[in-house]
């Protein structure tokens, strides 16, 4: 069940079990007593009646419930069959057969807060240059230490610079200093696999090999984390200069396959392997003796249900993603006005230049590989190094 399907489903054994109350803040106070309902009133509102597939953002809202009705937090991730027997089972102990509760152990559990040094830190680095947080992080190493104190600092300094794009700074001094609470988070290990493939020496195989450690039963994380491990995967295979055409046009036959069926994986036609996938169509079939595993107009139009409903996303990253997608979508497709039409994305989202940076490196990838096998596209390398042209433009006046 999606985290929304599972709420309702708990809504549903409660009233089943005559477990009522009154209003919603009632309802949430009883199985998430940790939090203030209003921080969470709208969210609460939008994952009743929305079909939301995960609470990535709010993983302590899975956590608060699962301790409230007693069963481990995977159970979240888990299939149909044991979420029902584990909420049936954890209503009834919670809100039934109340018994002497276990001693709460968090009231004695010491907790640790950032010292005002640290907050003030914060603050500064979004108006500091990557060599000036770098150089100010190394006059502060007793902050970025490996401690249960500076946790909370260290997580916080991750969304700075993961969003600034400063992975070799994490790599080095931030991921390694996560004690292993926080590093063995799913998103946190989502984070720095990215960042191994990211680096100004990438660690591709390092990123795959962590990705494939992530245990999930969601549909979309599956299709996304699979999709990450293929493109690493290509990476890896594009980067080595030793192979020859055969070799080089089998890989991309292969994972042209594996894309394809990432994107056909429980009919949700999703976005980001039907990109990947159209990148190495576009080259591949041009190429003698290769056939198309799909229509590419085909592939685009079944893409463009996800696409819409990421670009109504509240995160500004899916966004910028979805619309991207949708313009690399038109200019592989041939649009001879997509220079223009990103120009006006670009001015009306204003994406971090860590986004634009990795839509670039996925263009010269691109380019890298037609050159590699001498595939003819001269007329869509011309519009693609326009494209690039402008990136570079855009990352220089947001930086300056």
């Amino acid at each position: 069940m999606t985290d929304t399907q599972l709420l309702n489903y708990i809504r549903r054994e409660m009233q089943r079990q005559g477990v009522a109350w009154k209003k919603e803040q009632e309802l949430f106070e009883m199985l998430v007593p940790s939090e203030d309902w209003k921080s969470y009133r709208t969210s609460w509102s939008n994952w009743k009646k929305m079909n939301v597939h995960s609470l990535t953002k709010s993983p302590n809202i899975r956590v608060a419930i699962s301790k409230t009705l007693f069963f481990d937090p995977n159970i979240w991730d888990s299939s149909s069959a044991i979420q029902k027997e584990a909420i049936e089972k954890g209503v009834t102990r919670a809100f039934v057969n109340i018994s002497t509760p276990l001693p709460n152990l968090e009231k004695i559990i010491p907790t640790f807060s950032m010292n005002d040094k640290q907050k003030k830190l914060l603050s500064i680095f979004p108006s500091l240059s990557l060599p000036q947080i770098e150089e100010t992080l190394l006059t502060h190493s007793d902050f970025i230490s490996r401690s249960l104190p500076n946790q909370n600092f260290l997580l916080e300094l991750l969304e700075i610079l993961y969003a600034r794009g400063a992975y070799d700074i994490l790599i080095e001094h931030l991921f390694p200093n996560l004690l292993s609470y926080n590093r063995g988070k799913l998103h946190i290990k989502i984070m720095e696999a990215h960042t191994l493939g990211s680096l100004d020496k990438p660690r591709y195989m390092e990123s795959v090999k962590l990705l494939d450690s992530i245990e999930t039963s969601e549909e979309y994380q599956i299709i996304d984390l699979k999709t990450s491990m293929l493109s690493n995967l290509r990476r890896e295979h594009i980067k080595d200069m030793t192979l020859g055409y055969d070799v080089l046009v089998e890989g991309m036959r292969r994972m042209g396959k594996m894309y394809y069926e990432l994107f056909c994986y429980a009919e949700r036609y999703h976005y980001y392997p039907a990109i990947n996938l159209l990148y190495i169509e576009v080259i591949r079939t041009i190429l003698p003796n290769e056939k198309s595993l799909i229509d590419r107009d085909e592939l685009y139009n079944r893409a463009k249900a996800s696409i819409a409903k990421d670009k109504k996303s509240k995160s500004s990253t899916t966004l910028y993603y979805a619309s991207i997608t949708e313009f690399e979508f038109l200019l592989l497709l041939g649009d001879e006005n997509i220079v223009q039409k990103m120009t006006l994305l670009l001015e009306s989202l204003m994406p971090l230049p860590s986004l634009v940076e990795r839509t670039k490196r996925q263009m010269i990838e691109f380019i890298s590989m037609t050159e590699r096998v001498k595939a003819p596209l001269p007329k869509l390398i011309g519009r693609f190094n326009k494209v690039i042209e402008l990136l570079e433009d855009y990352e220089i006046s947001i930086c300056m």
